[in-house]
């Protein structure tokens, strides 16, 4: 967990937490699919792989809650900031990025 020295320092890691973000998802994030039948219908699915960083020296940010918006899909970084989602439905998603202390953010 992070600890705040000031008020000063938590306004400036807030945007830092919302760019790390951001690179998550536009550098970090792979995807992949896998179709399944039944009945004649297919219900293709994804998996979502990426990495939440600090925006100033790129640090890891471990326990980031990272969710795919209207689905019950979501994982927990881990030590080196890495998150994979299975099973996430085909389409455009967005993802949601929660840590204590820090404004959540989605992209």
């Amino acid at each position: 967990m992070f600890r705040f020295a000031s008020s000063s320092a938590r306004r400036f890691l807030l945007p830092a937490l919302a760019a790390a973000l951001a690179l998550a998802l536009l550098a970090g994030c792979g995807s992949s699919s896998s179709s399944d039948s039944t009945d004649g219908d297919t219900a293709t699915t994804g998996t979502v792989t990426g990495y939440v960083v600090t925006a100033g020296d790129f640090s890891p940010l471990s326990g980031v809650l990272v969710a795919v918006v209207g689905t019950s899909r979501s994982a927990v970084t881990d030590a080196l900031g890495a998150f994979t989602i299975t099973s996430v439905p085909a389409g455009t998603r967005t993802l949601s990025f929660t840590l204590s202390g820090y404004e959540s953010t989605t992209r």
